[in-house]
């Protein structure tokens, strides 16, 4: 960028004085005289550069071309392209805002500085940037228009972009809310697996290269340090330093084996783009000396802050994410970009890893309890692994005063084989209970140590053999052992009596009810689900979590899939399971968290609420019971209340899903809905897509599920949303007249109802949304902004439907407040919620 007046007074004073030294002593001054500038040191830098190597005759001396007028072009005609007005300026020449009149188009010109236009080395960057740029095509990557030369200066034309650096939004702003940072991490690292796919390597990755439109499409500009596949590194250290020894670029970005001038592939542009990330995610650089040189050596040999503390609400897996790319060594980043731009797919569209506080309760800390390493493997006791210290998790979360990050959490981040610090770190914990498992003639050894991270320490350690039956009997004292070593208060009497209800007696009735956990959220896999659970129960009857689950999927099976008759029997079956669940072990969380569920279903959102916050004085650390109130409290038009829920779900174990998605969309939050749309059915993917103006691929994505789905009772549910996007009225109807008669949830109701009215069906709207209130669906804030009600509004059946929403919300948030719905999600008690 061109230098203000208090800059080049700066530049001229260092430059001065630089010009009086000679070789080290010279390179130490500048080095340390502009520290904390990196702009005014290029400036110094490629003066020194230009008086050592050319006569006067050549090139104008250094003092004076500090005072060359940076818009001297401004008004003039390069080639055909009319100079608007300077936009920057920098080591390499101007960049410049022009008019391409063939085109009637604005571009961006840049053009090498006339001060290097005999410097070969300048020369070649500036080639090589216009060889990278033509030889790349990709959306979040500038595009060059054309490459020619004005008056013995090169220039490259690439599109005009109107936005902010990433530095501009940085110094403006500060850190990324993490939705954007998300975002914007996922777009950079598209370009960077372009680059990379295409041979070419960017090695000058940060925030002043990237810019970010007010929409939010991502740039990644400046090539001008690249290098092309084929290029021969004929001397990687002259590329890399100039002739005083100073680091050519930004050293906070740079690798470490970029910084130690060795020879760099892909990985280098990883670490700088971690690099990146971390100062877009806390507002600060994660390596920032006094010096350059000293900044270089920190990014060789020191660690930054770790992501976890300095930014806790990071989701754990773009935390791991980032730190991977930062690693010190480039075998342990990423085997190729296309991995990291995965990880980091996968991070935006996996909700259940996007929102994460530190702990539910303040001042409260947490443990994750890793699954054990099988050390010596059985078939009979290898499930041990998983249960034994799920059963201990179950345990711990009865305390008030720490949170517990139980063992299938961790197997999302890498299981018993995950690096436990790092692990932790993105986790927020304070503690781990680690263990080994090893099956001897017969006989079960367990080890396990509790240790406190990051130091190691080990806190308590035990070693027990047992038979398996044995090993169930004392998984009640190691429990209380580990709770009694924390801090805080002793472990909860009734914990004993409820591990011994909750721990499985069937190693291949285990492995039936893990498997069927890991397909039960995806709609494809329900049935599937419930025949594991079957195949679980009938192994292991007295397994409460296993009728738990059965009855979700029962009830899941029933409201979205079955034909009418099967439905009841679907939602009977479900009933008795929850029953017996509930028999089993009437303290169980999972179980009340469901069976709300059942309850929301049958119009009784208001007693789910209160059954659930009952549950909640009692286990105010358990995550299934939060994530049931997400809906419950939706339904009661408690909208900001369900949000708080889902935040203290995701902060007690970030792999419990939520429907916050509808939550966010009732809010008027799509880009939020959008983003915490996996694992539903598909209608509000396409949904908040086309809340969010982008209609055709709303359409594209309903039509995908459409083809995807087998459930008899959402196809038509996607087709009436997808065929009204496509302006065929006459087959919305009929979807929306199929979908009305399979459906019984009074939310998916509601978006039965705004669809009528859209399509001009007052009536028809008028009584579906009859059905929707009198079903339990009092989100009357939702109803109030909806457009697509507009048309029904002013009658008056509709509005005393909307009088009687209102009133339930109230006599809900009455409710909310009675049971200490405000204290137990940290809310300060308000009369409305938006």
């Amino acid at each position: 960028m061109d230098a203000h007046p208090e800059d080049r007074t700066r530049v001229k004073a260092v430059l001065q004085r630089a010009m009086e030294l000679e070789g080290a002593a010279r390179s130490t001054y500048v080095a340390d005289a502009c520290a904390h500038d990196a702009e005014v040191c290029q400036q110094v830098e490629r003066l020194l550069a230009a008086h050592d190597r050319a006569p006067t005759s050549v090139v104008p001396p250094a003092l004076t071309m500090i005072d060359v007028p940076p818009d001297a072009l401004v008004g003039q005609i390069v080639s055909i392209y009319r100079i608007e007005e300077l936009l920057g300026r920098g080591g390499m020449g101007e960049v410049y805002k022009a008019h391409d009149a063939k085109l009637n188009r604005p571009v961006a010109l840049k053009l090498l500085a006339i001060n290097l236009a005999h410097d070969t080395e300048r020369l070649r960057r500036f080639r090589v940037e216009a060889l990278a740029l033509s030889s790349l095509n990709h959306p979040h990557i500038l595009v060059v228009h054309d490459i020619g030369d004005h008056d013995g200066r090169p220039f490259i034309v690439t599109e005009y972009v109107e936005g902010l650096t990433l530095r501009q939004r940085l110094m403006g702003a500060g850190a990324l809310p993490m939705r954007d940072l998300i975002d914007v991490a996922v777009q950079i690292s598209s370009a960077l697996m372009a680059a990379h796919l295409s041979g070419v390597l960017h090695r000058d990755i940060k925030p002043e290269n990237v810019m970010i439109r007010p929409d939010g499409y991502v740039k990644v500009l400046d090539f001008g340090l690249a290098k092309l596949a084929g290029q021969h590194d004929h001397d990687d250290a002259v590329q890399w330093r100039t002739r005083q020894g100073l680091i050519m670029g930004t050293p906070q970005y740079m690798s470490p084996e970029q910084a130690r001038a060795e020879q760099v592939d892909f990985r280098s542009d990883q670490f700088s783009f971690g690099a990146l990330l971390y100062e877009l995610a806390t507002g600060r650089p994660a390596f920032a000396r006094r010096s350059l040189i000293e900044t270089a050596a920190a990014v060789i040999n020191d660690q930054p802050d770790a992501l976890g503390r300095v930014c806790p609400q990071m989701p754990p897996t773009l935390c791991i994410a980032i730190q991977r790319c930062m690693e010190k060594e480039p075998s342990r980043r990423y085997d190729t970009t296309r991995d990291m731009h995965r990880d980091l797919l996968a991070v935006r569209e996996h909700p259940m890893e996007v929102t994460r506080a530190t702990s539910p309760i303040p001042g409260c800390d947490a443990i994750v309890v890793m699954p054990l390493r099988i050390l010596r493997s059985h078939p009979d006791a290898d499930f041990l692994a998983f249960s034994l210290p799920d059963a201990i998790a179950a345990s711990l979360a009865d305390r008030h005063t720490i949170a517990v990050r139980a063992p299938l959490a961790v197997q999302r981040h890498g299981g018993a084989d995950a690096d436990l610090v790092t692990l932790a770190d993105a986790m927020a914990a304070q503690f781990a209970l680690t263990g080994t498992l090893a099956c001897v003639e017969g006989r079960i050894a367990v080890r396990l140590q509790l240790l406190a991270i990051p130091a190691g320490t080990v806190m308590w350690s035990d070693a027990r053999v047992a038979t398996l039956q044995e090993m169930f009997e004392l998984q009640d004292a190691v429990a209380a052992h580990v709770a009694l070593t924390l801090p805080g208060s002793v472990v909860a009497t009734h914990v004993g009596a409820q591990l011994r209800r909750d721990v499985p007696n069937s190693a291949g009735g285990y492995a039936f009810y893990l498997r069927a956990n890991q397909l039960a959220y995806e709609v494809s896999h329900w049935h599937e689900a419930r025949d594991l659970y079957r195949a679980c129960l009938d192994a292991d009857p007295l397994y409460a979590p296993a009728w738990a689950r059965l009855a979700r999927c029962e009830r899941l099976i029933g409201k979205f899939s079955a034909s009418a008759d099967e439905s009841k029997a679907c939602l009977a079956s479900a009933r008795e399971a929850f029953e017996r669940a509930l028999a089993l072990n009437p303290d169980l969380a999972v179980g009340h968290s469901f069976h709300a569920e059942l309850l929301i279903d049958v119009g009784r959102a208001d007693d789910a609420m209160r059954l659930l916050l009952e549950r909640l004085v009692i286990r105010p650390n358990d995550p299934d019971l939060y994530a049931g109130l997400v809906p419950a409290l939706r339904f009661c038009g408690l909208l900001d209340e369900s949000v708080a829920a889902h935040a203290r779900t995701r902060s007690l174990d970030p792999t419990v899903p939520t429907s916050i998605h509808h939550t966010w969309w009732m809010k008027g939050e799509y880009r939020r809905a959008l983003a915490e749309t996996y694992g539903d059915i598909g209608y509000m993917q396409g949904l908040a897509l086309a809340s969010l103006g982008r209609e055709r691929e709303a359409v594209a994505a309903l039509r995908r599920r459409e083809g995807e789905t087998t459930e008899s009772r959402i196809r038509p549910y996607l087709a009436s949303l997808r065929a009204l996007l496509e302006n065929d009225r006459d087959k919305s109807l009929a979807a929306l007249e199929s979908a009305s008669a399979l459906q019984i949830d009074a939310e998916a109701l509601y978006y039965l109802a705004r669809t009528f009215a859209r399509l001009g069906e007052g009536d028809r709207a008028a009584r579906e949304l009859q059905r929707v209130v009198e079903g339990g669906f009092w989100c009357h804030h939702a109803f109030e902004r909806d457009r697509w009600l507009d048309p029904i509004r002013p009658r008056g059946d509709v509005q005393q439907l909307l009088e009687r929403a209102r009133e339930q919300a109230q006599l809900a948030r009455a409710s909310f407040v009675r049971w200490r719905g405000p204290s137990l999600l940290g809310l300060a008690i308000t009369n409305a919620s938006r």
